[in-house]
């Protein structure tokens, strides 16, 4: 009987830490929260402060503004964990520009680093935490978590570093001359701002994670799980769905991991209509290119999979616990959790395995 009580507790708690990793590993960036409540002299939650904060990393008290975690446990009552991946890089992007991939070396305080196509010519650009690096003309607009998460940018060569606002800024989107946010600073509303700093505009009063641009509109995540769709002026708001927890938006679909059914990866249009199933693996770091999704499965140790846009085809591509997948051309750029978290890349059809650098 007492076996069997702790199976069953066993499975929340491994579903409550699976719930945070995940938000924190997909890029979610509003706070997380769940609870699961245990029963009194259950053996399993002497220590379950300890087992959670050593998957949530640190044992900071929660603060909405900072994005510090908060976890407790106590005996006959909920095991309560947000997270907000502001205590974390919320989101690496790895960016292919002429014959350069920037990217933040992971090894070295996510600071930022270039190296050519080839493998050669590895350069580092700055001494900054760098997070949701993307690259405009002869710029490189970055999150500087050193900073408060402020936004800053950098010459592609690494020269004329400038903060670009004062404003703590998360889920950074560059298209064509707009940056588009979330402030950390005025309640993670959505923002933009002109490529050259000007135009600075408020685009609606609610909070918003996981922001996607695609085709003159803006999808994000409010209240932890409601998608919503904005004109990128800020008209026309509507609500999609109740059901998700991270989004890629490519043309006229949305791909996306169902909250409700564990993280499972899912697609709909851009107007909420046909939703569709798409795997049954729990799923992260999706990233969309032509007919094909790639992503991390947590079911098979967070190997790397991709997987028809229709939901055919889906094959693994690695045997590496792989996160922070982008793909670049015909290559699959990513870190590998199994070798130290180290840079490597491997082409999208499986093959051509290789290490980019030992630091």
């Amino acid at each position: 009987m007492k076996t069997s009580k702790n199976i069953k507790n066993f499975t929340k708690i491994a579903m409550l830490l699976f719930t945070i990793f995940c938000a924190v590993k997909f890029h979610q960036t509003t706070a997380v929260k769940a609870q699961i409540t245990v029963e009194a002299n259950d053996s399993l939650i002497n220590g379950g402060n300890r087992v959670l904060n050593q998957m949530l990393l640190n044992t900071n008290p929660y603060d909405a503004d900072t994005g510090y975690l908060f976890a407790q446990a106590n005996v006959g009552k909920p095991i309560l964990a947000a997270i907000s991946p502001d205590s974390v890089i919320g989101d690496i992007n790895i960016v292919m520009r002429g014959d350069w991939i920037y990217y933040p070396n992971n090894l070295d305080g996510y600071t930022l680093y270039r190296i050519k196509t080839d493998g050669s010519g590895r350069q580092k650009l700055n001494n900054d935490c760098s997070g949701y690096i993307h690259v405009s003309g002869d710029w490189i607009y970055y999150r500087n978590c050193n900073d408060v998460g402020k936004l800053y940018r950098t010459k592609t060569d690494g020269s004329d570093r400038q903060k670009f606002n004062d404003d703590k800024s998360r889920d950074i989107n560059v298209i064509d001359d707009w940056i588009y946010y979330s402030n950390i600073s005025d309640g993670h509303k959505l923002y933009r701002i002109k490529t050259d700093g000007s135009g600075k505009q408020k685009l609606n009063e609610e909070q918003s994670s996981s922001i996607s641009v695609s085709n003159d509109w803006i999808y994000y995540i409010a209240n932890f799980k409601d998608l919503y769709a904005i004109k990128t002026d800020g008209s026309d708001r509507q609500k999609l769905s109740d059901d998700v927890m991270g989004i890629k938006a490519s043309d006229d679909q949305i791909f996306y991991l169902s909250a409700s059914d564990y993280m499972k990866l899912y697609t709909m249009k851009t107007d909420g209509s046909g939703k569709q199933k798409l795997n049954d693996d729990q799923s992260g770091y999706i990233h969309v290119s032509g007919d094909w999704i790639y992503y991390s499965n947590q079911s098979d140790g967070y190997k790397l999979y991709k997987i028809k846009t229709d939901g055919s085809g889906r094959q693994k591509l690695n045997d590496d616990r792989s996160w922070n997948i982008n793909v670049l051309g015909e290559q699959i750029y990513y870190f590998n959790d199994s070798n130290g978290g180290i840079f490597y890349r491997i082409n999208t059809d499986g093959s051509d395995r290789q290490k980019l650098s030992d630091d």
